[in-house]
C-alpha cells in the first residue's frame, strides 16, 4: 500500500455539480479526527462515510471513494460496510499530513471531504479514554475547570457555553475568549477531537445584533467565524446551525426565540427558501476548510415534523456539497421512555440525510 508523504497548506474543497442536474454525494472522514497523533512507523486506517442519498435529487450510488494526501492519491476503495469506505496507509513515517478523499457517484459526480489534519511523530502516542484507538469518540462539555479524570474517560471536548456567541461578544467588539481556550487547549495539547459549538444559534446570542440591518449582520457573523478559525484552527466538528427547528411539540413555534433574527440577518428565504442557511454555510466552508460542518438540533426523536423540517434543509446543502453531519440532541424529557423501535425509526430517518449522525448531547434520567 501506498505510504502518506510530505504536507502542505493549501487548502482545497471542490464539488463538481451542475446546480439543479445532480446531486454530489456526501465524503467524511470520520476517522482518524483532525488533530489526531500516532507514532512514526505504524498503521493508520482512513474511514470514509460517503453516501448519494442526500440532496433535492434522485439518489444514485458510490461507485469509488479515492483516498489523498494532497494531491497524491494514496489509493481507493470501491466496497463499502454501511457506507464507510477503508484505506490503511502503512508504516507512516513522520510528518504533518493533511489527507482528503473523493467520492465518485454512478453519474461520475465528484466530491471533496473537508481535510483532516494529523501528526506522525517519534513520541508514542499515549491512549486517551476508553474509546480510544476504537475510531469513536466519547466527549464531554467542560464549563470553568476541568475533572482530573476527563482523559481516563473523554477523548473529544467541547465547551459548554465558553464558545457561544453571546459568551465571545456579548459586547461587540469585545471578544471573550477565556473559557473557549479552556477547552480547546485541552484538546490540542492531548491530540484529543474538538468539537465547537456554535456559530449561529438562537438563543444565548448577542442581543445587540437584533438592530442590525442584513449587510451588518452578515459582516459581523462572518467577523465572528473568521476570528474563530484563526484562533482555533484544529477543530475537527462545528455546529454551524443549532437548534433550528420552527416546528416543536410545544408550542408550534420556533425552538428559539431568536432565529428569526438569524434567517433574516442572513439573508431570508430567498429563490431556495434556505438561501439564508446556504450562505451562512458557504462561508464556514470557506473559513472552516478542515472542520466537519454539522447542523445539529434536539427532540428530533420523538418530532417526526420537525426532523423532516431539518431533513428538508440538508438536501439544498448537499445540493452544494455544504454540509458533513447530522447532529442530534437526546435529552432526558424527550427520549426517556421512548419505545426502541421508535428510537430506531428516528435514526433511520435522520440516516436518510446521507451524512453520518453524530449524538451531540445525551442526557438519561435512568431509575433510582
Amino acid at each position: 500500500m501506498l505510504k502518506l508523504l510530505s504536507f502542505f497548506t493549501f487548502l482545497v474543497i471542490s464539488v463538481f455539480v451542475v446546480n439543479g442536474q445532480n446531486t454530489p454525494p456526501t465524503c467524511v472522514i470520520t476517522m482518524p479526527h483532525h488533530n489526531a497523533y500516532f507514532n512514526e512507523g505504524t498503521d493508520i486506517i482512513i474511514k470514509v462515510y460517503a453516501s448519494d442519498l442526500g440532496g433535492t435529487q434522485t439518489g444514485g450510488s458510490v461507485s469509488k471513494v479515492e483516498f489523498f494526501k494532497e494531491d497524491i492519491k494514496l489509493g481507493e476503495s470501491t466496497t463499502a460496510t454501511a457506507n464507510n469506505y477503508t484505506f490503511k496507509g502503512t508504516e507512516v513515517p513522520a510528518g504533518t499530513y493533511r489527507i482528503t478523499a473523493k467520492a465518485t457517484d454512478n453519474t461520475d459526480t465528484i466530491s471533496t471531504s473537508a481535510g483532516v489534519i494529523i501528526t506522525v511523530g517519534a513520541t508514542d502516542a499515549i491512549p486517551v479514554g476508553m474509546a480510544a484507538n476504537k475510531g469513536k469518540y466519547l466527549a464531554n462539555i467542560i464549563s470553568y475547570n476541568i475533572r482530573s479524570d476527563f482523559k481516563t474517560f473523554l477523548n473529544g471536548v467541547t465547551s459548554e457555553n465558553g464558545c457561544k456567541w453571546g459568551s465571545v461578544e456579548d459586547t461587540r467588539d469585545e471578544m471573550k475568549w477565556t473559557n473557549a481556550n479552556l477547552s480547546y487547549n485541552l484538546a490540542k495539547n492531548n491530540h484529543l477531537s474538538f468539537r465547537y459549538h456554535a456559530i449561529a444559534w438562537g438563543a444565548q446570542y448577542p442581543k445587540w445584533i437584533e438592530s442590525l440591518s442584513p449587510s451588518d449582520f452578515q459582516a459581523e457573523i462572518e467577523e465572528y467565524m473568521a476570528d474563530v478559525a484563526a484562533r482555533y484552527p484544529m477543530i475537527d466538528k462545528i455546529d454551524v446551525l443549532n437548534e433550528n427547528m420552527a416546528i416543536n411539540t410545544y408550542n408550534k413555534q420556533e425552538h428559539q426565540a431568536g432565529t428569526p433574527y438569524f434567517r433574516a440577518g442572513m439573508g431570508g428565504p430567498g429563490v431556495t427558501g434556505y438561501d439564508w442557511a446556504i450562505w451562512l454555510f458557504e462561508k464556514a466552508r470557506h473559513y472552516f476548510p478542515n472542520a466537519k460542518l454539522v447542523i445539529n438540533d434536539f427532540e428530533l426523536e420523538t418530532n417526526a415534523a420537525g426532523l423532516n423540517e431539518i431533513l428538508a434543509l440538508i438536501k439544498v446543502l448537499c445540493d452544494r456539497g455544504l454540509i458533513d453531519g447530522f447532529g442530534t440532541q437526546a435529552h432526558y424529557f424527550n427520549v426517556d421512555g421512548i419505545a426502541t423501535s421508535t428510537l430506531q425509526t428516528a435514526l433511520n430517518n435522520m440516516a436518510k440525510s446521507g451524512l453520518p449522525v453524530y449524538v451531540t448531547g445525551l442526557e438519561l434520567r435512568g431509575k433510582s
